[in-house]
């Protein structure tokens, strides 16, 4: 007994987790003159706090501290969620990105979406609508994955880089901002 004892504790045990972080990084880059918004999953430690603490100068977020659950003592599951803002101005335009938690499925119940939430974004550029509720990661009922948008406001464009979770398949979009952009316009989903 005294050496299974040993054995258990003379290895290094590395605590994380139940899934790595949905986490979301924004650039604001007047060299290059654009905004660049890229989702990406990133392990934490077990002792990070949940929901994740943004600072109001936080660039780089997770979304569990967009979206998160509770659970009360009885066992009743509830979702929270807070959006928050980022401004970024590039020569005489201004970009404001409303970053929101999505949770495909808040009661799963063992059906598809029990894993991490993922970002919903919305922006405006100069006060126009240019992205609106554009989820990141709609697994549950897509299999197209928007892995980052970059915003370039002297062209009016965006490009999305797209992952396809089928085929693992990247590609490249190009799409106009003088239309909103939504997973309907970009997919033809809902």
């Amino acid at each position: 007994m005294p050496l299974l004892f040993l054995l258990v504790f003379a290895f290094p045990i590395f605590a994380y987790a139940d899934d790595p972080d949905s986490v979301v990084r924004l650039t604001c880059d007047s060299k290059q003159n654009h905004l660049l918004v890229e989702e990406f999953a990133e392990e934490m430690d077990f002792d990070v706090p949940y929901p994740r603490i943004i600072k109001p100068s936080d660039m780089t977020i997770s979304v569990r501290g967009l979206t998160w659950a509770t659970e009360s003592p009885s066992g009743t599951v509830s979702w929270h969620n807070k959006a928050i803002r980022r401004i970024c101005r590039l020569g005489k335009h201004t970009f404001v990105a409303t970053l929101n938690g999505y949770k495909f499925n808040e009661n799963v119940q063992g059906m598809c979406g029990a894993g991490s939430p993922t970002l919903s974004l919305t922006v405006h550029k100069d006060g126009k609508l240019v992205a609106k509720n554009l989820v990141f990661d709609n697994a549950c009922a897509s299999p197209k994955l928007i892995k980052s948008i970059r915003f370039d406001p002297k062209a009016n464009l965006a490009l999305i880089t797209l992952l396809d979770t089928k085929s693992q398949a990247e590609s490249a979009l190009s799409v106009s901002t003088t239309t909103t952009i939504s997973r309907e316009r970009l997919f033809g989903e809902e």
